[in-house]
């Protein structure tokens, strides 16, 4: 079982597989992960946006965060991943946490086949 750490990495390196394709995707699903993390994972990150160019610490993290990432983003298409650099940013400069690199194609291609070895 993946740590709450490992999740969000996971999450970040293969949006798809969890149902992100736009920015609203990511800011739903990042805000039920917070939720489900008692509303801890995501501490301080109104402050931290407010900060880093959002509109005020007194609104709503999702909201700062669509300003951010509108202002930031070159184009439409480039916004989920402007998202999730605010959040290793944030994960890196507050919670000093840094999330593991994407893993090689080898070792997702290794872990689906034990995965679906399993299910047999």
């Amino acid at each position: 079982m993946l740590s709450q750490h490992e999740r969000m990495a996971d999450v970040m390196n293969r949006p798809g597989v969890y149902g992100i394709y736009r920015l609203e995707q990511a800011l739903a699903f990042f805000g039920g992960f917070n939720a489900a993390a008692e509303l801890g994972y995501f501490r301080g990150f109104e402050a931290w946006l407010a900060r880093n160019g959002g509109p005020g610490p007194n609104l709503a993290w999702p909201y700062q965060a669509e300003k951010v990432v509108a202002a930031r983003a070159a184009k439409q298409a480039d916004e989920v991943e402007e998202f999730f650099s605010l959040v290793r940013e944030f994960l890196a400069e507050v919670r000093q946490l840094t999330l593991p690199p994407p893993p090689s194609p080898s070792r997702l291609l290794s872990q689906e086949r034990a995965g679906a070895e399993e299910s047999r």
